[in-house]
């Protein structure tokens, strides 16, 4: 078995800050969006119906396009591993 060239103190280091400014970046994101439909809500015009509408519409379709785009190299490979086996 070979020994790891990086010890557990080297990841932590490495990973903490990483994972810290990945999370707080999405936390203020969530936190702009969360804002964003407090300020429409509270609006009270006669366009909210509609705005709230095409919010919703974007939302649901960046998650499906994300997710669709994460598939997409899980299916490549497997289409090259069936590939290869016949």
């Amino acid at each position: 078995m070979q020994a790891s060239i990086y010890n557990i103190s080297d990841i932590i280091n490495i990973a903490v800050p990483v994972y810290g400014y990945g999370m707080l970046a999405v936390f203020i994101i969530s936190l702009c969006a969360a804002l964003g439909l407090v300020l429409v809500r509270a609006r009270n015009t006669s366009c909210d119906q509609y705005l709230f509408a095409v919010m919703l519409g974007l939302g649901a379709g960046t998650l499906a396009a994300d997710a669709f785009l994460h598939l997409i190299p899980h299916v490549s490979r497997l289409i090259r591993t069936s590939e290869r086996e016949s």
